[in-house]
This record gives structure tokens, C-alpha cells and sequence, in this order.
């Protein structure tokens, strides 16, 4: 296998989610707390089991267009939203106000079919604003009726009270938390990489972050890991930066940008984005970077392959299980 200095690489790029930390008891946790909570106590339904799973959240991802986690989470709220709404009024019933909902049960006959709904999502090109219009043909009139209960400003202060905690939340937003007041989930975190290694590759190339977070929660959790010393400051791009996503290549791109201003012309070729979600590979493809995937957070060995085939699918220069992999490949 050739390295990574046969390939004459200068500088990685780094997603956080699944790369640097895992994030599926946190901002996973998230999408299906919030989900539940959304739908149980504001809307008031009821589930005969929970409604999401982490391989649910992982599906969304692999479908594309689902780089933000606000965005699953809204997503998921509103198939559930407009599938109960939609069995209601199909039954006889008329749904006209939040009311109508409360007590309402779903269970395997009557939740969305999400793996068909995102499929067909994906046809279209994925994402939230295709999702959208595939609810809106097979909902048609009901899917208008659950978006007047879609209150998509909630439901990402639920997320952000859950993922923040008490302390977090309020350092961020200058108010308290309303919905949530236990622990926040982010202290969950567990490094998916060590520093010993981090600190290596630090020394021997250009290291930046391209990441979906925002600045406030890039640097809670490089300082809660003490991953900061290995990232300049400049070289960290987040979604306030760039309110656009990958696959759009604007972060990756933003980070090579501020590295040239240091260090001169970096061709594309000499820089590698590392990343968890198809997204990240066609992302650093737009950019003309290479690719190197991480499997790391998926706990399934069969999980594990369909991503890696995905990943190979897109290009990937390399594809690791493990960060450990690259002392391998360096």
C-alpha cells in the first residue's frame, strides 16, 4: 500500500464527528432524544417502542444531504409528524390543531417507512429540501397540516439543551435551558484518535478542521480532549463560517485557503480531508482533495463494509476502521 508521503501530501483536513471523537452517545443521542421529546411532550404522541435507533440516524447520513444534525432531527420530526397526521385523516379523523395529535399511537403499521422515504430522497439528491418534496407528494395536503406543528426553532433548542447541558447552553445562549436540565451530552464524547498520534502527523503536516459545529462547540470539545495544541487557530473552519454544508466544498476549501495565505500555493492533491458520511467524500472530490474514510463509529461489522464499499465508491484514497491505521499508511 502506498503512504501518505509516497503521495507527497502537505496538509490534512479533518472532520470532528466520528473522525476525532465519537459522537454516537452525544450528538446522536441528540437527534433521538430530541425527536422523542419533540413528538411526546410537545406534540403529545405515543410510540409502542422508541422511534429511533442510531442505525436510523446513520441512514440519514448515508443518504446525503444530511450533514447537519439539526437537520435529522427536523427531518425525522416531520415524517413522523405528517405520517400521523396523515393516518389520522385517511382513517375518518380530522386533524386541526396540536390536540388532535395528542394520544395518538405509532407503531409498525402506522410510522413512516423511512428507509423509502430517504431513498427517494436520495433519488432527488437528498437532503432536507428534497425529503420535502417527496413528503409533499406522498402526503400531499397532510404533510401542509403537520408542518403547522413543525416548530423547527424548538426543536433545535431541545437538541442544543440536551447536547450542551445547564452550563454549556448558557454560556452559549445567555439563557437557561427550559426543556432539558440534566447533563449534556457532549461530556459523552470519546476520543476516536490519540494525542501521541495527533501530535505526530502535527509535525509532519499542515493540520486543519473542516467541521459541520459551530466555533463554540469545535472549541469545547478540542480543549475538553486537549486536541487544540495540534490545530492553529486560523486553520479551523466551522459552520458559522460557512452556513453551507458538505457536500459543498466551501469549508474545505475556506481551510486550504487560510493555509496558503502562511504557507503558499497547496495544490489539492497534496491535501487529504478525512471524514465518517459519503458527504465528506464527495465534499473533499468538489474541493480536488484526496480522501481518506473512517469507519470508526460504526459498531457493526456489516455496517463497517457497506461504508467502506461506499467510501471506495467515492474515491477514497484510503479507507481506515481505526485512526491507529494511519501510522500504516504514513
Amino acid at each position: 500500500m502506498s503512504s501518505m508521503m509516497d503521495l507527497g501530501l502537505r496538509a490534512l483536513i479533518w472532520d470532528i464527528d466520528g473522525v476525532l471523537v465519537y459522537v454516537g452517545a452525544s450528538y446522536r443521542r441528540a437527534i433521538i432524544e430530541a425527536t422523542d421529546y419533540y413528538l411526546s411532550e410537545v406534540i403529545g404522541l405515543r410510540f409502542e417502542k422508541n422511534i429511533l435507533s442510531l442505525a436510523d440516524t446513520q441512514k440519514f447520513k448515508l443518504s446525503g444531504g444530511f450533514n447537519n444534525d439539526w437537520e435529522i432531527t427536523y427531518a425525522a420530526v416531520l415524517c413522523y409528524l405528517a405520517s400521523a397526521v396523515h393516518n389520522i385523516e385517511s382513517g375518518g379523523g380530522r386533524v386541526d390543531s396540536i390536540k388532535d395529535l395528542s394520544g395518538y399511537v405509532l407503531g409498525d403499521e402506522t410510522e413512516p417507512d423511512l428507509d423509502l422515504l430517504l431513498a427517494l430522497a436520495a433519488d432527488e439528491g437528498g437532503g432536507l429540501v428534497n425529503l420535502l418534496k417527496v413528503l409533499g407528494g406522498v402526503y400531499a395536503a397532510n404533510l401542509t397540516k403537520a408542518k403547522e406543528m413543525w416548530d423547527t426553532d424548538l426543536i433545535k433548542r431541545i437538541f442544543q439543551e440536551m447536547y450542551l447541558g445547564r452550563v454549556l447552553f448558557e454560556e452559549k445562549y445567555g439563557i437557561l435551558p427550559k426543556y432539558y436540565d440534566g447533563a449534556g451530552f457532549m461530556a459523552d464524547e470519546k476520543p476516536l484518535i490519540g494525542g501521541e498520534l495527533l501530535g505526530t502527523l502535527s509535525k509532519r503536516y499542515l493540520m486543519g478542521i473542516a467541521s459541520g459545529r459551530e466555533h463554540f462547540e469545535i472549541d469545547a470539545v478540542l480543549g475538553y480532549h486537549g486536541f487544540n495544541s495540534f490545530f492553529r487557530r486560523e486553520y479551523v473552519v466551522g459552520s458559522d463560517d460557512y452556513a453551507v454544508g458538505k457536500p459543498d466544498p466551501a469549508q474545505l476549501l475556506e481551510c486550504k485557503k487560510r493555509m496558503e495565505k502562511k504557507q503558499g500555493v497547496i495544490p489539492g492533491n497534496e491535501i487529504a480531508y478525512l471524514g465518517d458520511v459519503p458527504d465528506d467524500a464527495v465534499a473533499a472530490e468538489r474541493a480536488g482533495f484526496r480522501f481518506i474514510g473512517v469507519t470508526a463509529s460504526i459498531p457493526d461489522d456489516g455496517g463497517k463494509r457497506d461504508l467502506r464499499e461506499r467510501f471506495s465508491e467515492l474515491g477514497a484514497e484510503f479507507v481506515v476502521d481505526g485512526l491507529s491505521e494511519l501510522k500504516k499508511i504514513i
